[in-house]
């Protein structure tokens, strides 16, 4: 396995974990250009031995967490948590930022696990009306294994 910065190329995989992990809240092609366009280093993924891409994630300067989702069969094994941790050091950010939505309660526990504290709800965040809770990691103040 090894964390890269995304290539074009890579596109079409992304398009399928993308679809695997949103359904209907998914982005289209633009807006994974929207942003690589606006920080390349900032979008990665992870490429395994076989080339096949088992996940991604997009955060940009300010360290907001704009996207991440690892492959249906990849799942629980510790790569989404690499793949933060690899966008904290690469962008060495003291803080990071992001939403979701206030039904995931496995991504809530997953981010909590990483030491994401939940900061505010935001109402009607998502197209279907459903509320997000926004986190935030700090370093040094809130870490976890």
């Amino acid at each position: 396995m090894a964390i890269r910065q995304f290539e074009w190329k890579d596109i079409g995989k992304i398009m399928d974990i993308e679809q695997q992990s949103f359904g209907s809240d998914k982005w289209d092609e633009l807006e994974f250009m929207k942003w690589y366009e606006k920080f390349p280093g900032g979008f990665l993924v992870v490429e395994e031995k076989d080339g096949n891409i088992s996940a991604y994630a997009i955060c940009d300067k300010e360290g907001y967490l704009r996207s991440i989702a690892v492959r249906e069969g990849n799942r629980r094994n510790g790569i989404g948590k690499t793949l933060i941790r690899e966008i904290i050091e690469k962008i060495n950010l003291q803080e990071l930022y992001l939403h979701v939505r206030i039904s995931n309660e496995g991504a809530i526990k997953f981010y909590e696990s990483l030491g994401f504290k939940r900061i505010q709800v935001f109402k009607g965040v998502y197209d279907d009306g459903e509320d997000a809770i926004y986190m935030n990691w700090k370093q040094g103040k809130n870490e976890s294994n």
